[in-house]
């Protein structure tokens, strides 16, 4: 038999054995809670948790991309009118895309897969190709409408500029320019014009600002081309009588 000293020895032990057992005991039971609220919370929350994560994905995926979103940004993008710029040298903030052959309802789509939420302005340049093509009036009208609302759809907020098309060898550009103009009128965008600028007073194409073939610019054709914006949406760094060839190479 155990001593009534051996035995007051023993107690400590024993206490610390059915505290260790009662502690084991309340974690499995806070582990059960807490499983058990966690299977709750995802059984009755996973449509909404799924669409929190994709949101965050996307949120982090834009940021990535457009690391500062609360400058103004403009967006020029239309056919390869635009092409050979350094976007660099003309604005900090400003992109420029160019998509070779662009007709309106191809750079629709090319719009369509384009993120446009971070640009407070977007210059739209094409229509050229569609004249060249010989597109009816009508259809061009419809197809440039269209282009517009897909535009709005995706961001709209965003302030419209239209581009007049420039004047191109055997090709009557004036139609479709007309059009472009009374599109522009209905709906309060602003409006660049670019046919006096390309077109001598006797009535011919500048031909320094044309390649032979009288539809392609020439450096000083582009640079005239984006003068013009530049009057109405203002992109340049520097907006005086000294820019020169440098700035879109």
């Amino acid at each position: 038999m155990q001593s009534l000293s051996d035995r007051v020895k023993d107690i400590p032990s024993r206490c610390q054995c059915n505290a260790k057992h009662v502690t084991l005991e309340m974690e499995k039971s806070n582990e059960k809670k807490e499983y058990r609220n966690v299977n709750f919370v995802k059984n009755s929350n996973t449509a909404s948790t799924s669409k929190a994560l994709d949101q965050s994905h996307t949120e982090r995926k834009n940021f990535q991309t457009f690391p500062d979103d609360r400058k103004d940004k403009t967006l020029i993008i239309g056919s390869s009118i635009i092409k050979g710029i350094n976007a660099r040298k003309i604005g900090k903030d400003v992109d420029i895309r160019t998509y070779r052959g662009a007709t309106v309802p191809i750079l629709t789509e090319k719009i369509i897969k384009s993120n446009l939420q971070h640009y407070t302005n977007i210059v739209l340049v094409v229509g050229g190709n569609d004249a060249s093509s010989r597109i009816q009036p009508e259809a061009f009208r419809e197809n440039y409408d269209f282009m517009i609302k897909t535009v709005r759809s995706i961001n709209p907020s965003i302030d419209i500029a239209v581009s007049e098309i420039c004047p191109r060898r055997n090709v009557n550009t004036d139609v479709y320019n007309t059009i472009l103009q009374r599109i522009s009128t209905e709906h309060n965008f602003k409006f660049i014009k670019q046919t006096d600028a390309f077109v001598s007073r006797g009535g011919d194409l500048v031909s320094t600002y044309y390649h032979c073939d009288g539809i392609h610019l020439t450096n000083q054709g582009t640079l005239q081309l984006f003068r013009n914006i530049n009057r109405v949406v203002n992109i340049f760094i520097r907006t005086n009588s000294s820019q020169s060839n440098n700035e879109i190479n």
